[in-house]
Order: structure tokens, then C-alpha cells, then sequence
């Protein structure tokens, strides 16, 4: 049950006990790395869940989008918003983003979401250190469990995800060809792959040798 307190005016107000986080579009915890269970969830088809909680949009449309595959959906959407703009309305991208927050919003207070819980949030993404949450359906939003990973490293605003079930790792903060890149692949991936698993085993004395001895192929061009 949330604390009551009373206002300037001597009315009771009830202190707000989760995080408001849910209010940042975009959030990066201030944290080098982790090394814990991070589950990743994101709102199913976010932009016409919130469309149609919001109501606006007629049921005969919101059914067509919904039977888009997801990269026409988003275009489809994305040219419904620039029609709007350009009569010099934002009805449908206010709906959106508002829904989306108000999702945000429930998904923090139902599940008591505190700040230190919270690793990172892309839009409708949230990122939770630590454990699952209970509650993720709300109406028209379902909060779906999209992935689980072992480990976290932020290395000049690059964001390392590893995966220790699969042995991979996704990296948010440089584009898509660039992590796909053979070279990269073969090279960086497979480096941090050796890393991230040394720091989940608390191996730290074996991770020290093997830095020390990459650092030195690397003087060395070996590498």
C-alpha cells in the first residue's frame, strides 16, 4: 500500500513509491557494466496497440493494419503521420506516444518498478535488472518478453547485451552493418563473446591474463 502524506493544504496525497522512469523515450543507466539477469520487454504491434486504445482510429482501419507484416505496418503508420503533419495535425503521433507512456506507466506501478531496476528504456523497450515482471498486459498493451541476457557493458555510449544461453551479443549504439560485418564478427564479437563470459564465471584473475595478452597481440599486430 502507498504511504499517505498530507499536502501544503493538509490534504492526504499517497507518495509515489516506483520509479518515473516510465516518463524517458530514451534512458541509459549511469553503470559500466552488469553482470545479472536482464530481461528485455517491449509492447506487441506498440504503435497500433496504442491506437487503438486510444480510439480514434476506425476498427475497419486498425484491422488492416494489423494484418500488415510489421515493416509495411510502421510505413503504413509513418505515412498516416506525414499526412497529418502536412494539414498541420499530429492527432495520430500524439496518440502514440501518449499511449505508450500511459503503458510505461502501469507496467512500473503495477510491478513496483524502482529506479535501480531499471537498466534501459528505448521508447516502448524497457530493459529490467534482476527479475520478471508479474504484470505486462494493460488493456489493448501486452509488455512481451523479448529477450534475456547474462550481462551488460557500456563503453563510450555503446551498449553490449550478452547472451550467454545463444553466445551472442547485440550491441545498440552502432549501426546494424557495421556489427554484422565479417571482420567485426570474427574480430571485436568473438573478443567481448571471451570477455563476457569470464565475468559471468567471476573468473576475474583469468579475464586480467587475457586482456594483458590481447593487449600485447595487439601491440604486436597479431592480432
Amino acid at each position: 500500500m502507498e504511504e499517505m502524506l498530507r499536502d501544503q493544504s493538509g490534504f492526504v496525497t499517497l507518495k509515489r513509491k516506483y520509479s518515473e522512469l516510465y516518463k524517458k523515450v530514451s534512458y541509459t543507466a549511469d553503470v559500466d557494466y552488469v553482470v545479472n539477469r536482464i530481461y528485455e520487454y517491449d509492447i506487441r504491434s506498440a504503435n497500433t496497440s496504442a491506437l487503438r486504445e486510444s480510439g480514434i482510429i476506425d476498427e475497419s482501419i486498425l484491422s488492416m493494419l494489423e494484418g500488415l507484416d510489421k515493416q509495411t505496418r510502421e510505413e503504413t503508420i509513418g505515412k498516416m503521420i506525414r499526412r497529418e503533419k502536412m494539414k498541420k495535425n499530429d492527432t495520430i503521433y500524439k496518440a502514440i506516444s501518449t499511449g505508450i507512456a500511459k503503458a510505461k506507466e502501469k507496467l512500473f506501478r503495477y510491478n513496483n518498478i524502482q529506479n535501480k531496476e531499471v537498466l534501459a528504456i528505448k521508447n516502448d523497450a524497457v530493459f529490467i535488472i534482476g527479475s520478471k515482471l508479474k504484470y505486462t498486459k494493460f488493456g489493448a498493451f501486452e509488455f512481451r518478453p523479448k529477450h534475456q541476457y547474462a550481462a551488460y557493458m557500456n563503453l563510450d555510449k555503446i551498449e553490449f547485451y550478452y547472451d550467454k544461453k545463444n553466445k551472442s551479443i547485440t550491441v545498440k549504439g552502432v549501426r546494424d552493418d557495421v556489427v554484422e560485418d565479417p571482420d567485426h564478427q570474427k574480430g571485436m564479437i568473438q573478443f567481448f563473446l571471451k570477455v563476457f563470459k569470464y565475468l559471468c564465471m567471476d573468473q576475474r584473475d583469468d579475464l586480467r591474463e587475457y586482456l594483458i595478452k590481447f593487449v600485447r597481440k595487439y601491440k604486436a599486430k597479431e592480432l
